[in-house]
């Protein structure tokens, strides 16, 4: 009878053990993976740009007095690719993107009175780039930051003189900065998708001169510009 109550209260014990043992596994917590945001990056965008361009023309234009118009629908689609690194430490990330987008933004203006009216001045611009640096703030998959640096666009300035139909054209690149700030969500370990918004202004170039074929004409030109767009990345 000894030997069968030892012999019982072993099994007990076992068996108490091995519920406990089940137990304190069962109830091991789960740690879920924090998303990483290091690493480099291709991608696209798709956006809209608008802006307004004031153009300062002078002494071709009759009285020889500078006269400004503003070019109010330097407007039009965006599209393009991205290319960027970032690095991440803590909840902080850093990290350097350039861009390249195509779509076309023009506009044109008759010259006011009392300057000569037989002219329109008209403003093209086909491209925009631009090369920034981005800090931000990372809440897991999601990533909150501001960006600015350098910007450059290619513009065309044509002059139209009405009577004739004659024209004259330049193109010059122009260099200025962009600001901006965006969110970007990470939806896939690699795949990040993206809204953002740019303000671009570049520095005031000069067309044309003294050695145009109209003598003595010269046109400032000063674009400012908003850019809102989408896009998605595929980090490497």
């Amino acid at each position: 009878m000894k030997k069968f109550t030892l012999a019982a209260a072993m099994v007990a014990l076992g068996c108490a053990s091995a519920s406990a043992a089940d137990l304190a596994y069962t109830k091991a917590p789960v740690v879920a993976p924090v998303y990483s945001w290091t690493g480099c990056y291709v991608g696209a965008t798709v956006g809209y740009r608008w802006g307004t361009s004031s153009v300062t023309a002078g002494s071709g234009f009759g009285a020889g007095l500078p006269i400004t118009n503003d070019l109010n629908r330097m407007d039009g689609f965006t599209g393009g690719g991205t290319l960027g690194c970032n690095y991440q430490t803590g909840a902080w990330v850093v990290g350097l993107e350039g861009d390249f987008s195509g779509g076309q933004a023009k506009d044109s203006q008759g010259v006011l009175p009392p300057f000569n009216t037989t002219f329109i001045v008209s403003e093209r611009q086909d491209w925009v780039a631009t090369v920034r640096g981005r800090v931000g703030y990372a809440v897991n998959n999601w990533l909150f930051y501001g960006t600015g640096g350098l910007a450059l666009t290619e513009l065309k300035q044509t002059l139209l003189f009405t009577p004739s139909g004659a024209t004259n054209s330049q193109s010059q690149v122009l260099s200025g900065w962009t600001a901006g700030a965006g969110v970007e969500w990470g939806f896939a370990s690699n795949w990040t998708a993206k809204v953002e918004y740019l303000y671009t202004e570049y520095s005031r170039q000069n067309y044309f001169g003294p050695t145009a074929p109209l003598a003595g004409l010269w046109i400032d030109a000063d674009l400012k510009q908003h850019i809102v767009r989408g896009g998605v990345n595929y980090r490497f």
